[in-house]
């Protein structure tokens, strides 16, 4: 499990009613966009790769953003065509950090936000060809199937 403070150091808070986001150092056209125009909710982007996990990198796989807002985290992997390395990435962060991503409940207590993977490729692979196991762990962590789009995706906010 991660310190959470590392990620508190790598949050970027925004109030963009568009925004893109890219994987600065890769060389995957994959982006994803965010539309915060209906809403226009504070949200923090968290550099997963770049900053929580830059002086760990051999330990952890990790993904290489979220977007976080009051209630959800969205833990975003922008990839060449690796689907399967790309779901890994997912997974392996949400298990080292989802321990971080809590919001005060009705009962006053913390709960945990709802949790979803993004995975936005190249070149998308066909269902048959992805990894079952992989998967399935994702989907029971996250409690929602990842969402797997090719080349870009839109969250709205």
């Amino acid at each position: 499990m991660i310190d959470c403070r590392l990620i508190e150091g790598c949050k970027e808070l925004r109030k963009k009613k568009k925004d893109t986001l890219k994987d600065k150092k890769a060389e995957s056209d994959s982006v994803c966009l965010i539309d915060n125009s209906s809403n226009e909710i504070d949200y923090n982007v968290i550099e997963f790769e770049n900053c929580v996990f830059k002086d760990i990198q051999s330990e952890y796989e990790k993904c290489d953003l979220g977007v976080e807002t009051e209630n959800d985290v969205f833990f975003i992997e922008l990839k060449g065509s690796n689907n399967n390395k790309g779901l890994k990435q997912i997974l392996a962060t949400v298990e080292s950090t989802k321990h971080c991503f809590k919001k005060i409940g009705q009962n006053k207590k913390p709960v945990q936000k709802r949790m979803n993977g993004i995975l936005i490729v190249s070149k998308k692979e066909v269902p048959k060809n992805l990894d079952k196991i992989t998967l399935r762990k994702l989907t029971n962590l996250l409690g929602v199937e990842p969402i797997i789009e090719q080349r870009t995706y839109t969250i709205k906010l």
